[in-house]
């Protein structure tokens, strides 16, 4: 009885050798647990800090995207009205310019009816100066006839 008293002192000794070295595994491994779990506490604050700076980047962008589709389309709309403005502009000078043709055509003619009754009055006026100088003649020939007669 005293072998198996031993006996079974040894196999609880043992046993609670082996429990002890269970339990300071089980520690062991509660430590490194604890230890994990504080590094991913800290990961989530960090992932957590640079979600809020990363949310706040996208709202940051979104606003300057939201600017920039505005200005775009202010741009677009003055370019637009530059357009029409310009394409009325052009058709403004394009109108000034046919009137100004049509202007200068009649101008040319006129011009050319007035050259044309210049020359007119010209002619006649060389045709009555040749008329005067032929009676201017005849009548000094008269005059020269008269005196030669009346010298005689």
């Amino acid at each position: 009885a005293e072998e198996a008293a031993a006996a079974a002192a040894a196999a609880h000794a043992e046993a609670v050798g082996v429990a002890e070295a269970k339990v300071d595994a089980l520690e062991k491994t509660c430590a490194a647990t604890r230890e994990q779990l504080q590094t991913a506490k800290e990961a989530k604050s960090a992932a957590s800090d640079l979600m809020a700076v990363a949310m706040r980047d996208v709202q940051t962008a979104r606003s300057r995207v939201a600017a920039l589709e505005e200005e775009l389309a202010s741009a677009g709309s003055a370019a637009e009205q530059v357009a029409a403005e310009g394409a009325s502009d052009a058709a403004a000078a394009e109108e000034r310019a046919a009137s100004l043709e049509a202007e200068l055509q009649q101008t040319r003619s006129r011009l050319a009816e007035a050259e044309r009754a210049a020359a007119r009055a010209k002619a006649e006026a060389v045709a009555e100066v040749e008329a005067s100088a032929g009676e201017v003649g005849a009548v000094r020939q008269e005059l020269a006839l008269s005196r030669d007669e009346a010298s005689q």
